[in-house]
């Protein structure tokens, strides 16, 4: 991750499911799961949303999510987050 990204907040609409026997009336209150992730962008285009949450100084990253651009419902953007290499941690007084 070379460029600068910004960091974001996704909210989006995941499936759900029920794997035991329900009435046909109660199956039909069955609602999707609402999901938040947060991370960076890596991928934005009309069919797909792909963001990682965790990224390192080489450039490589981990935590992947892909989400389809339909279920997302918000994306927020939050504070810049800084090239790997470039971040500087503020540690907490008492803390090493």
């Amino acid at each position: 991750m070379s460029k600068r990204r910004r960091l974001v907040r996704v909210e989006w609409d995941d499936v759900s499911g029920m794997s035991g026997w329900l009435r046909e009336e109660d199956a039909v209150h069955l609602e999707m799961v609402r999901c938040v992730s947060v991370g960076v962008i890596l991928q934005k285009t009309a069919q797909r949303l792909l963001m990682a949450s965790t990224w390192d100084d080489e450039g490589k990253v981990s935590n992947t999510t892909l989400i389809p651009r339909s279920v997302v419902r918000n994306i927020q953007r939050l504070e810049a987050a800084s090239p790997p290499g470039r971040a500087r941690a503020k540690s907490a007084k008492g803390v090493t």
